[in-house]
């Protein structure tokens, strides 16, 4: 039986509080499980470098949320069930005392992969100038989706990336693949449309709050997509038109460099490494498979970094795939992120996109029988997510460990997430300021300690 074993340093200011040790587990087929309080013990030999020592003034990102992506499909799921069983949905992923407490989410710019179908805010041919711009369409299906979350989560905020620019605007005249024309007048012509985005969405009280240019810039397929061919195309845009635009008009929006799909050092150095692009940029958007880039990312630039989509998989969701997101989480929060983003957080039980393929989700909505069910990997967002406070910060342990990660939220608790991904139960130990708690974690669970509140 292997023995993990934690320490705290630093602790002393919870004085009688840290004696109390909050426990939630959950295994495949024992959800969501909270134990009775725990007590911390005294610690037999005292604290030394053989235990995993976490100082609390060691501190490095601050953490500034969670969430997923607004889709609609996913709306349209949740209008199956009655009103009953759908909010408790958006309770269970948005409710900042029972649920998840997401607080940061995403939102397509125009249609995803997610979309009812492809479509734009502008499908006017030559329309520079937006006379026909509309956000109409969404005022039906994710602007609504995003209001029945903020219900739950008054604080959240949004931001927002587009798949496809107008059809219009792209060197194939069609929603999927294709790239987007690189003309001045097409380039003068997006900014508008991202700015009128912006402002159309702030209007009708969302609070959006960032945008990043593309999704996935490098990636062609059958929905809707736009490749940027180069970082030097999007270093130029952002540079030259959406940057100036948004600071001409004092757009009341940040604009990030996302969201990014791949690790190759030389595409963000192209744009980070001009200072006059990189004065628009406040923060870099990374998609699950750019992991490889965050070490180069945090050592050379001082940006803020977000995990903007967790990987998708086939709709199957398994056990398995719960697990390698907490790999996932684990890798890019200690990589520097301060935000980690689900995909969607709804679908049907089908998990089948417009276009035909498959992709997990959080909730998952039987539309024969209108039930709803949480999947594995809705479990392990929630281990977080439902302790890690924003404004929390990721505190560094004096040796590495691929099992747990320590925060100390604003209030000054301490929230110990650790996986145990084996087949046969593991000791765990946690040593505080002199006091130790010891439990014995169940094979394949995750589970989350709350210290001292």
């Amino acid at each position: 039986m292997k023995k993990i074993i934690i320490g705290l340093v630093g602790f002393c200011a919870f004085g009688v509080q840290a004696q109390k040790v909050k426990w939630v587990s959950t295994t495949d087929s024992a959800r969501w499980q909270a134990h009775p309080t725990l007590q911390l013990k005294k610690l037999d030999g005292g604290v030394n470098d053989s235990l995993f020592l976490i100082d609390v003034s060691q501190k490095a990102q601050q953490i500034t949320g969670w969430g997923g992506c607004f889709n609609e499909l996913g709306w349209k799921a949740l209008q199956v069930l009655d009103e009953k069983d759908r909010e408790a949905v958006l309770k269970a992923l948005f409710d900042q005392k029972e649920g998840s407490k997401f607080n940061i989410c995403r939102t397509p710019m125009a249609a995803s992969d997610f979309a009812l179908d492809a479509y734009s805010y502008d499908d006017f041919p030559d329309d520079y100038e937006m006379k026909h711009f509309s956000i109409e369409r969404d005022k039906k299906t994710l602007i609504p989706f995003i209001k029945a979350a903020m219900k739950y989560s008054p604080k959240l905020t949004v931001w927002a990336s587009p798949w496809s620019p107008p059809a219009w605007m792209k060197t194939n005249n069609n929603y999927a693949g294709g790239s987007l024309k690189f003309e001045p007048k097409i380039f003068q012509a997006y900014a508008l449309y991202q700015e009128k985005y912006v402002q159309e969405y702030q209007k009708a009280g969302v609070p959006l709050v960032a945008i990043h240019p593309q999704n996935e810039p490098i990636i062609k397929s059958k929905y809707p997509s736009c490749q940027w061919l180069n970082a030097d195309s999007m270093r130029d845009y952002i540079k030259n038109y959406l940057g100036p635009k948004f600071k001409e008009d004092k757009v009341p929006a940040q604009i990030w460099l996302g969201t990014i799909t791949n690790s190759d050092t030389n595409w963000f150095k192209k744009i980070l490494d001009d200072k006059e692009a990189a004065a628009y940029i406040s923060g870099l958007g990374l998609q699950y498979n750019s992991l490889k880039a965050l070490t180069f990312l945090r050592k050379n630039y001082n940006l803020p970094m977000m995990e903007t989509e967790t990987r998708c998989y086939n709709g199957k969701n398994t056990w398995k795939e719960g697990e390698d997101t907490y790999g996932l989480m684990y890798a890019y929060l200690k990589g520097g992120c301060q935000a980690y983003m689900y995909w969607n957080m709804v679908l049907d039980e089908t998990g089948k996109s417009s276009w035909d393929w498959s992709q997990n989700s959080s909730v998952v909505v039987d539309t024969k029988n209108k039930t709803f069910s949480f999947t594995p990997q809705f479990y392990v967002m929630k281990h977080f997510s439902a302790f890690v406070a924003p404004g929390a910060y990721l505190l560094t342990p004096n040796k590495a460990n691929d099992n747990a990660i320590i925060f100390q939220n604003p209030n000054g608790s301490i929230a110990v997430v650790v996986a145990n991904k084996g087949t046969t139960t593991k000791k765990f130990s946690c040593s505080i300021g002199g006091k130790v708690l010891s439990v014995d974690l169940e094979a394949k669970s995750y589970n989350t300690f709350l210290i001292g509140k």
